[in-house]
């Protein structure tokens, strides 16, 4: 985030000192009122009033530095793509803007777009001249590039010199900054602790301090989504370590609906991927997969590459404990290529870790053996304990078939790692350890026993983390006895360890499983209707379980088929049906479901010309604005051109249709329509400059556009 310096003078007229550059604008005195109350917004951490405040004055005037003060604060306000807009507006105007060139780097940095960062960076660079406190701000934004990067080596280079500058220049706020992102970096290579805040719960939650970790949150004050998230991000990993799963996916999901209305893509990768762990280690990787998928897809397609790694890595971890052998060893071959191309020295004990647990469970018991003992050696050198706990836990598993010293070592290491993590509850883990390879091994009877025992030591140590882990117990003890099948053996053994109701509820849950699955099944062959009961059926069983996560999930299934499957039929039924769906998607969360649905609903509402049509377009575009979805936007926008209004609001919205559409030829045609009504209207120059924007490129509406076209100009 930029740290902004904001001096306005008091007298009218007087210069406004650019934030983060040393550049003047004069403020003419007419504009000045509105230029200190955005300022005094933006003082206050209100920083989306001050975005709104600085685009009226830029759409007011066609001033670039207006419009790098609105990009200031939509940065700020953590709304990547309005600040892009800005961005992009402030350099029409003004293509060599040094500080717009400067901001709009840091702007495609953040959204992933890490070579145009670099390209508009260098630009900016060209064009700051001998603005020393600018100059230090492009090289540390440089710097935070090379790091998404994992070229460690240029970050640091970047960061020596923007350190230099800030210097000399007298730029405190980056000096500042400077130094923060060098003990991030000092962290990434393994020599020292961050003084970043989520770095620092991370850090502490590895060595198993939880209460430190709560003292080190963030905190979240303002309109600041950045800061929201980031809150958040602590939030669910601490509540995730506590063993309090439901918090955690709840805190995480309600932060994504904030990162993605930001375009916070960094973000939304950490939260995807965070949630996706929570989803893990509480026992649900079903619901793990996605998430993990869709972070992993977030950051091999932009620049953050530094966290490909891991987040391949954790996706590994999903796939064996979904019984995916294949997927996971394939999320280790590409894991393994990316960390080729980064400068990651934790790289090594990860892919390590995923390295044994793949060959383990491809029955190389030596090979497993031999990555895990490196991955755990080099985790202890680093003072991660609780990262060589994980470990240790995995070589409990692979010698809990065999027996003998050699779990026994492995259990004691595995107690010892859980202790150095301050974790009272090591003997928990290590038993469950113990019945999940025992189970693997088919030794079914001695399996049930180790998660007994676990289930025992937990409610023996009492409070809710244990309960948490006790209830993980006994319900691998009901899938063990599930396997076994329905046999009177295993109905004794059920009551004998008073496991029969949790018994019914394993195999209730195993339905409700298979009815998701149907249901998935069905939507990926676009089989709407049967695939909207399949996911009814599954969230009515989840639900009343009490499995809120897969519930919510299920649900969200339902609603996401309702939407696909409501496209036919009459327009008042569907009008009324996507009324109730945008409440539904509101309810669960989705915010990209509910943009979806209020866009439906809007289109569904000028066709039958509603009453509250244009406040219903208005509130839907402003959704899928938010979210990006350009092409659902374009429709939208074409739908509010064919609406009566002035000449020029239409012709606004047509334009805006014609952008975001592309080669649709719905926006051709909604530069036509309007065309023709300025026409009819008299206004001939609007006429002329609408059909010159698509002539030629009109496909087939081509003859018609240069008919009205020609006509138009005749009457000039």
């Amino acid at each position: 985030m930029l740290v902004l310096l904001l001096a306005l003078f008091a007298h009218g007229g007087t210069p406004l000192v650019l934030p983060a550059t040393q550049s003047e604008i004069e403020v003419a005195a007419d504009a000045q009122p509105a230029v200190e109350a955005a300022l005094a917004a933006m003082k206050e951490r209100r920083f989306s009033d001050a975005a709104t405040a600085f685009h009226a004055l830029s759409e007011a005037s066609d001033s670039a530095d207006y419009a790098y003060l609105s990009a200031v604060a939509a940065y700020e306000a953590g709304d990547l793509r309005s600040a892009d807009r800005a961005c992009e507006q402030g350099l029409s105007r003004d293509s060599a803007h040094a500080p717009l060139l400067a901001l709009g780097g840091l702007v495609y940095a953040d959204l992933g777009r890490g070579d145009e960062a670099l390209a508009r960076l260098r630009d900016a660079e060209s064009h700051a001249g001998d603005d020393g406190v600018l100059r230090a701000r492009i090289g540390l934004n440089v710097a935070l590039v090379h790091l998404d990067l994992g070229e460690l080596t240029k970050a640091q280079t970047y960061l020596d010199d923007a350190e230099r500058q800030a210097t000399e220049s007298g730029a405190s706020d980056v000096l500042e900054r400077v130094r923060q992102n060098q003990a991030v970096l000092a962290a990434a290579l393994g020599k020292g602790q961050s003084k970043d805040a989520i770095a620092s719960v991370n850090d502490h939650l590895r060595k198993g301090r939880t209460a430190e970790a709560r003292q080190a949150l963030p905190s979240a004050s303002g309109q600041d989504r950045r800061a929201e998230v980031r809150r958040a991000l602590g939030e669910g990993a601490i509540l995730r370590a506590e063993g309090r799963f439901d918090d955690a996916a709840a805190v995480l999901q309600a932060a994504l609906v904030t990162a993605r209305e930001g375009g916070l893509t960094r973000e939304t990768a950490a939260l995807l991927a965070e949630l996706g762990s929570v989803f893990r280690v509480g026992g649900r990787p079903a619901l793990a997969k996605d998430p993990l998928q869709e972070a992993v897809g977030l950051v091999a397609s932009g620049s953050f590459r530094l966290n490909e790694v891991s987040y391949r890595v954790e996706a590994g971890r999903v796939s064996l404990a979904l019984d995916d052998v294949e997927s996971a060893a394939a999320q280790l071959k590409r894991a393994r290529t990316a960390a080729a191309n980064v400068e990651d020295p934790m790289a090594a004990p990860r892919l390590d870790e995923l390295e044994g647990a793949v060959l383990a469970r491809k029955g190389d018991g030596a090979g497993a053996e031999t990555a895990l003992i490196r991955a755990r050696s080099s985790l202890e050198v680093q003072g991660w304990h609780a990262d060589a706990a994980r470990v240790g836990v995995l070589l409990v598993e692979l010698h809990a078939g065999q027996g003998g010293r050699k779990l026994d070592r492995s259990k004691k290491a595995a107690l010892t790692a859980f202790s150095d993590a301050s974790e009272p509850l090591g003997p928990v883990h290590v038993s469950i350890a113990e019945g999940v390879g025992l189970a693997r091994a088919k030794k079914s009877i001695e399996a049930l026993e180790a998660f007994m025992a676990a289930a025992d030591s937990a409610a023996a140590a009492g409070g809710p983390r244990a309960e948490v882990l006790g209830a993980l117990a006994r319900e691998n003890a009901a899938q063990v006895l599930v396997s076994m099948g329905q046999s009177p053996e295993v109905v004794a053994q059920a009551e004998a360890h008073g496991l029969s109701d949790t018994l019914q509820q394993a195999r209730a849950f195993d339905e409700a499983k298979e009815a998701y699955a149907s249901g998935l099944a069905a939507f990926e062959h676009n089989d709407y209707e049967r695939a909207r009961t399949q996911f009814h059926d599954a969230w009515t069983a989840f639900d009343g379980m009490g499995e809120g996560a897969y519930a919510r999930q299920a649900r969200v299934g339902r609603a996401w088929a309702t939407l696909n499957a409501s496209g036919g039929g009459k327009a008042e039924e569907r009008l009324i049906l996507l009324t109730e769906l945008v409440q539904e998607a509101i309810q669960v969360e989705d915010s990209e479901l509910a943009a979806r649905a209020m866009a439906a609903q809007a289109i569904a509402a000028a066709e039958l010309d509603h009453g509250d049509v244009d406040e219903v377009l208005r509130d839907a575009l402003r959704a899928t604005e938010k979210l990006g979805l350009d092409r659902l936007s374009g429709s939208l926008y074409a739908e509010v051109a064919e609406r009566p209004g002035s000449a020029e609001e239409r012709a606004g919205a047509a334009k805006r249709a014609l952008e975001l559409l592309g080669d649709d030829a719905r926006g051709v045609y909604a530069i036509y329509s309007v065309a023709v009504d300025a026409y009819n209207a008299d206004h001939y120059a609007l006429a002329v400059e609408l059909c010159e924007s698509v002539d030629g490129k009109a496909g087939d509406l081509q003859a018609d556009v240069a008919q009205v076209l020609e006509a138009a100009k005749a009457q000039l």
